[in-house]
């Protein structure tokens, strides 16, 4: 409980802002950096969120990023395996992508296979 008067209400906006800057950092990283393993922590981060946002960046990247950066967000998103809703979306959006990679991918990380569109 907070005991500053004031502060008590605008905790939880101040929380939300700092969380936004955080998940921005996040992206941009992902983007900026070089090298696989570098890229791996800042894709952990916006997993480990949870946060809309942060799973619609992961689940673009898996839709049209270069398929060496698409490759990295479905290990990141491995960690909610047993979720409902995540390995189907990410299956999803494999199934609509041309080339293996992300096939051999999706098998490592969830279990899950799809087939290549003619």
């Amino acid at each position: 409980m907070c005991r500053i008067p004031g502060l008590a209400s605008e905790l939880p906006l101040a929380c939300s802002d700092l969380c936004t800057a955080a998940l921005d950092i996040l992206k941009t990283r992902c983007a900026a950096v070089a090298g696989e393993s570098l890229r791996r922590a800042p894709f952990a981060g916006l997993a480990l969120a949870r946060e809309d946002s942060a799973f619609d960046f992961l689940f673009s990247l898996v839709e049209t990023a270069p398929e060496k950066i698409a490759a990295q967000a479905p290990f990141s998103l491995a960690i909610y395996r047993q979720d409902d809703l995540i390995p189907g979306r990410v299956a999803s959006l494999v199934a609509g992508r041309q080339g293996n990679v992300l096939r051999q991918v999706l098998a490592a990380a969830f279990g899950l296979t799809v087939r290549l569109k003619p």
